[in-house]
């Protein structure tokens, strides 16, 4: 009993949101001011302090050039052209994404920044270049037509004298258009709609190019917040962040890691204290129309905005339940399942007194059968490698990306996007289920992919029957308003 209160009061000590345990490394502060660059496309670094093996980062690039603004309608016209001359889609989505992250390469951002460190691009001579991804009329289209409803669509909420309330009405509920302006320009709230894709065809089809290419779930929030306030407390999100600024200015803190286990955490934070996080503070950024910020997972932040200005961003997000571990653990069950039918190592009874040499509290402590007993465990967990089902185990990562993603951009190509309108099924492809015992299909003609992902073939085994049947699956179907209902991976 006693050891068992150290631990709990060890746990408490290190502080909410560390979950393993380990000890908070204490940092001197090392912040940079990374508003001021000089030059034609000028960039510059700021580096914190290492934390295992990891030293937090930060890139400035000043982009001095002028280009067109980003265009949905582009895309969407390009990817409409590559669908029906037969060309790779993927190639478009790699352009859509280019766009997101210019004047810097997809290359270099994969091979430099993509989950290591934080990128900044400001783009003082492009203002609007963000402007048809989303506004502030949007929002009000929306709260107008769309019947939001709190917590599911809509949160309002407030961060004052350190502590975070949410404002919103009674959970699931319509918010009222009234009443959400009056909490915004009376009471300073922030008003912050979740994945407006579900009702904007334009980000639809954007974020439907974007999980094309990174062959993962993506998703977005809309922060609008007035002059001079603040709506979320200091936390780290479980999913790789690109924040666009669309009107306003915001300024934001950016903090280094505490420990190993908030890098790239497969779960988000609670709710900081400031003191909790005010000794990690490393970055303090002044984002203005046009420009862009990435961060990977796991980097504690927090935003406000300017006395004189209010501030609407966009978050993209990605990389949820995305991990080698989520592989993982979908495929080690399955090897289970496999070894427990080829070995029949797996299938002999444990020892009588096998709970007397394992165990925290274990009677006999240590000795010659614990360690007997441990090699065992170890040899028969090295029978898995050779049973892991890699292929099976990749159509079940997919199958469940597919069954969450967003329809390719061809579904919202000249439609109007409503969440209670009941959506056209698309011609082009449909899901089908063709199992040995039924009449296939003439396969013989060539078909067309309207996107380079349109279905994918899987075999498995129906539970009803015990036969393998294939099985096509698709993501033609996918209405806008689930999105981002599902953990995707």
């Amino acid at each position: 009993m006693k050891e068992r209160r150290k631990r709990k009061a060890g746990r408490k000590a290190y502080g909410a949101g560390n979950p393993s345990g380990e000890r908070h490394a204490k940092r001197k502060r090392v912040v940079g001011d990374a508003t001021h660059c000089c030059g034609p496309h000028s960039c510059r670094d700021v580096k914190g302090q290492e934390v295992g093996g990891i030293t937090p980062s930060l890139h400035i690039i000043q982009c001095e050039s002028s280009a067109a603004p980003l265009s949905v309608k582009a895309l969407e016209a390009a990817y409409l052209d590559a669908s029906t001359e037969g060309r790779d889609t993927r190639d478009i989505c790699g352009e859509a994404f280019a766009a997101l992250i210019y004047p810097m390469s997809v290359e270099r951002f994969r091979e430099e920044f993509w989950e290591k460190k934080a990128l900044v691009i400001h783009r003082p001579h492009l203002r609007d270049y963000y402007s048809d991804l989303y506004s502030t009329e949007r929002i009000g289209r929306c709260l107008d037509e769309a019947k939001l409803c709190y917590t599911r669509d809509i949160d309002v909420t407030l961060y004052k004298e350190g502590k975070r309330f949410t404002l919103n009405g009674k959970s699931h509920n319509t918010a009222q258009a009234s009443r959400v302006w009056e909490l915004y320009k009376k009471d300073r709230c922030s008003v912050r709609v979740l994945h407006p894709q579900r009702f904007e065809n334009s980000l639809a089809s954007y974020m439907a190019m974007l999980e094309e290419l990174w062959g993962s779930g993506a998703g977005s929030n809309a922060y609008l917040t007035p002059a001079g306030s603040q709506g979320f407390a200091p936390h780290f999100d479980d999913v790789d962040a690109y924040v666009v600024q669309l009107e306003g200015k915001k300024r934001w803190n950016l903090y280094g890691h505490r420990c190993t286990s908030e890098i790239l955490p497969r779960y988000s934070s609670p709710n900081f204290e400031q003191n909790e996080v005010e000794d990690f503070l490393l970055y303090q950024l002044l984002l203005q129309p046009g420009d862009l910020c990435y961060f990977p997972r796991g980097v504690i932040h927090q935003a406000k905005t300017e006395a004189d200005a209010h501030s609407l961003h966009l978050t993209i997000s990605t990389g949820c339940k995305h991990t080698w571990y989520d592989l993982l653990s979908l495929g080690v069950p399955m090897a289970l399942d496999l070894a427990e039918r080829e070995v029949v190592a797996m299938r002999r009874s444990m020892d009588w007194d096998i709970w007397r040499r394992l165990g925290i509290a274990r009677p006999d402590g240590e000795g010659t059968d614990r360690v007997r007993i441990c090699g065992t465990i170890l040899q028969l967990l090295n029978l898995l490698p050779d049973e892991f089902p890699v292929d099976a185990v990749a159509d079940a990562f997919v199958q469940r990306h597919t069954m969450a993603r967003l329809p390719p951009p061809l579904r919202t190509i000249g439609t109007t996007c409503d969440a209670d309108a009941e959506e056209e099924s698309p011609t082009e492809v449909s899901p089908a289920e063709v199992s040995p015992t039924e009449e296939s299909p003439d396969w013989s003609g060539a078909i067309r992919m309207v996107c380079s992902d349109a279905f994918r073939v899987h075999y498995e085994v129906n539970s009803a029957t015990g036969s393998e049947e294939c099985v096509v699956y698709s993501h033609m179907r996918n209405e806008y308003k689930h999105h981002g209902e599902m953990e995707t991976g």
